[in-house]
């Protein structure tokens, strides 16, 4: 007799988008702009733990403190996360163990970061350039693992962007 064994393990993965739920939207220096950030665990058994969330802004964009919510469907607030780089490099958001994520689950963090005027030189400013952020998460399984031999647990990168168009304006007024 043979028998078979069916092993699963944690599949994450991230969809980052802005607050409308798109790939990009136009943002305001100095206004705060929504980002979206949903993980969800593709597996068909097994659970995903102590589920971490970073996420790198666009180049000279600050995080608006007290902006996050964890959203399970409902929202509720979220701590602050840690926050890491740099303004020209670009400010890392850092949520540690935000929650567990059961097999076919998803959750979401919403937050609002704002441009700042540096945005003019670095990266610029016009329809065509995109403020981009990126996001990833990583988590455990039940052992507390945060991979096997066919290697993390993690979810691949993924990116949305806000633009802030330019305005071309000459004045000419005469008397």
């Amino acid at each position: 007799d043979t028998v078979g064994i069916d092993v699963d393990f944690p599949t994450l993965a991230v969809a980052k988008t802005v607050t409308s739920g798109a790939e990009f939207a136009e943002a305001f220096i100095g206004s705060s702009f929504g980002w979206r950030i949903a993980v969800t665990n593709s597996a068909s058994i097994a659970g995903a733990f102590d589920v971490d969330v970073s996420d790198t802004l666009p180049v000279n964009w600050n995080y608006d403190a007290g902006s996050a919510q964890l959203c399970t469907p409902a929202c509720v607030a979220l701590v602050d996360p840690v926050l890491g780089g740099s303004l020209a490099a670009g400010v890392t958001l850092d949520w540690s163990d935000v929650t567990d994520t059961a097999a076919g689950a998803s959750f979401e963090i919403r937050y609002t970061a704002t441009p700042s005027a540096a945005v003019l030189a670095d990266p610029g400013v016009g329809s065509s350039t995109d403020h981009v952020n990126t996001a990833t998460a990583t988590g455990d399984d039940a052992s507390g693992a945060s991979s096997n031999l066919d290697g993390s647990y993690g979810a691949s990168p993924d990116t949305a962007a806000g633009r802030i168009h330019q305005i071309d304006l000459e004045l000419d007024k005469e008397i």
